[in-house]
C-alpha cells in the first residue's frame, strides 16, 4: 500500500471523526486490537479473503480472547437433517464443489485445532441447531462475508435496511454445546 494511499484513508478517518463523535472504520480497516498470532484463519472458499477473514477474527478476539479458529466456508441448505458447507479448498481438484456436513468439517476442525474456540463462517440457511461442539459459535442464520462494523456507513445502513436478518455482528453468534 501506498503512503499516498495511507495517508488519504487516515484523512478520511480524520473526516470522519470529526463530523461524527465516534471514528467509523472504513472497509477493510483492520482494528489495533489483533495480531496475527491471536486467531488462525481457515478459509476455505475464495470469497473469504484475508481481510475478511481478520475482519471475523478481530471480532472474536474480542469476544473470545486470543487462539480462536475462524473457518470460512459457503453454508448451504439442510438436506435429510444435514447442514451442507462447501470447504472447496479441502476438496479434491475433480470435485471442488462436493459439500460436506457441517459435523464432519467441526469434526476435521477439532481435530486439526485442539483448544480454543472454532467460529464456523458458514451460512445456515435453514436454521439448524447444533450440539456436542462446545467450542464451537456459529450462525444461527445466514451471515455476511465481511462483519457490518468494518462497512461503510452507506454498506451499514443497506444491511440494517435490506438484510435485517443476516448475522454481521459476532456477538449474534451462538454456541454448539
Amino acid at each position: 500500500m501506498s503512503w499516498r494511499f495511507c495517508f488519504l484513508l487516515a484523512a478520511l478517518d480524520l473526516c470522519l471523526w470529526a463530523c461524527t463523535s465516534t471514528p467509523i472504520p472504513h472497509a477493510g480497516f483492520i482494528g489495533p486490537t489483533i495480531q496475527p498470532a491471536d486467531i488462525i484463519l481457515e478459509s476455505y472458499s475464495p470469497s473469504f479473503d484475508d481481510i475478511a477473514m481478520m475482519a471475523w477474527g478481530t471480532e472474536a478476539v474480542e469476544r473470545f480472547g486470543p487462539g480462536v479458529v475462524i473457518v470460512g466456508a459457503h453454508g448451504w441448505y439442510a438436506v435429510k437433517g444435514d447442514w451442507l458447507v462447501f470447504p472447496t479448498t479441502l476438496n479434491s481438484t475433480d470435485t471442488p464443489d462436493r459439500p460436506w456436513p457441517v459435523e464432519t468439517l467441526i469434526a476435521y476442525e477439532e481435530a486439526a485445532h485442539p483448544t480454543g474456540m472454532i467460529v464456523l463462517l458458514c451460512c445456515n440457511s435453514d436454521h439448524v441447531t447444533l450440539h456436542g461442539h462446545p467450542r464451537v459459535w456459529y450462525s444461527h442464520t445466514d451471515n455476511f462475508i465481511t462483519p457490518t462494523r468494518f462497512t461503510s456507513p452507506a454498506e451499514q445502513i443497506k444491511r440494517r435496511l435490506g438484510y435485517p436478518d443476516i448475522v454481521g455482528d459476532i456477538d449474534q453468534f451462538i454456541n454448539a454445546g
